[in-house]
């Protein structure tokens, strides 16, 4: 989550209450201060646009256990992951600007949103580049299509 103000207060309670709560799941929060020389980089200077007036920046996670999926684990211990990570981003977007770093992924997320106004150059780069999608992963930016043009 990408922040461009301080989270009050009762937003700071409400993520202390998240990582007290009762679920027996691995909980993270990460934090990274922003600003300064980080802040006076232009927006499509590299893929990461989200620069300008940013603060700080938030990791936030669970996990289904130490090299685990869904599927390794019960369909109900399963659950209690996806609610509480449902409640976490819940939680986090209230504050945050609603950005996310691709340096984090979460499969529930529209890749578009990490890179911002950057996408569609970055398409067109990777239709250039790498028009058969051969390096990918679940979150990669997808080739353009045939009617956009690196510029």
């Amino acid at each position: 989550a990408i922040f461009t103000k301080p989270i009050r207060r009762v937003g700071l309670q409400e993520i202390v209450a998240l990582l007290q709560g009762p679920e027996k799941v691995w909980k993270l929060f990460q934090w990274k201060a922003y600003g300064g020389a980080f802040d006076s980089t232009p927006a499509g200077f590299n893929a990461f646009p989200h620069r300008k007036g940013v603060i700080m920046h938030s990791e936030f996670g669970t996990s289904f256990g130490y090299q685990r999926s869904a599927s390794e684990v019960a369909s109900s211990q399963a659950q209690v992951v996806w609610d509480y990570f449902a409640r976490a981003t819940a939680v986090m977007d209230k504050y945050a600007t609603g950005a996310r770093y691709n340096g984090y992924v979460c499969l529930c997320d529209d890749v578009a949103q990490y890179f911002g106004a950057n996408y569609a150059r970055l398409r067109a780069a990777k239709k250039k580049y790498d028009p058969g999608n051969v390096f990918r992963n679940a979150l990669s930016v997808p080739p353009a299509s045939a009617d956009t043009s690196l510029e």
